[in-house]
């Protein structure tokens, strides 16, 4: 007879921790609302971007060209093939139109060479495809190299999407590869499939 009750403890806990992840779901009174997405748009626009070869999909190759999909690979690409098609792409907005999550509070840990990254600035730039639906997120490294990121105008969270990663430091030498000339990508997932729970981003 204890192990329902268990288990039942589990799925609370579970349940209560995925509601914090999602402020304005749903869209429900006094809450942050979602931005409207077209999941098809959204996806053509992927395809127009980066698959240079017009066979609907984004192949290993195309992928050195976007980091914010690279470092979502593992979530998208459901056969597991390396590249990731047209129908894996829309799969994932489909689930940001699904879901309606308005913000989603987000702490990303930066490390160099493995030991936390403080006092740097960070900024999650919307990747192209998604310029124009949601908002760039801004955050600030602590002393164990975790930063909140917050959406611009926002006081709660970030929105669901797909970044570029760009990090200054005024203490530590950040590379242009960090920054201006970022290849570093980054996902604000809707659910955690693939990802992991725990977002760490390390550079040389």
């Amino acid at each position: 007879m204890g192990k329902p009750s268990i288990n039942m403890r589990q799925i609370f806990i579970i349940f209560f921790l995925g509601s914090l992840a999602c402020i304005g779901c749903n869209n429900g009174p006094g809450r942050v609302a979602a931005p409207k997405l077209d999941a098809e748009e959204i996806t053509d626009r992927v395809m127009q971007e980066f698959d240079k070869n017009l066979d609907s999909v984004v192949d290993s190759d195309e992928l050195e060209e976007a980091p914010s999909l690279r470092y979502s690979l593992k979530a998208l690409d459901k056969n597991e093939n390396g590249d990731l098609e047209r129908a894996e792409i829309l799969e994932r907005f489909n689930l940001y139109v699904q879901l309606k999550i308005g913000l989603s509070r987000k702490f990303i840990q930066f490390t160099k060479r493995g030991k936390p990254l403080t006092d740097a600035e960070v900024l999650l730039e919307p990747a192209p495809f998604m310029e124009g639906l949601i908002e760039p997120a801004r955050g600030k490294t602590g002393p164990q190299g975790y930063a909140l990121m917050l959406a611009e105008n926002q006081s709660l969270g970030a929105r669901t999407g797909f970044y570029r990663v760009k990090i200054t430091s005024a203490k530590d030498k950040v590379d242009a590869k960090y920054n201006e000339n970022t290849e570093l990508g980054f996902e604000i997932a809707p659910i955690t499939d693939g990802l992991g729970t725990e977002s760490i981003i390390d550079i040389k």
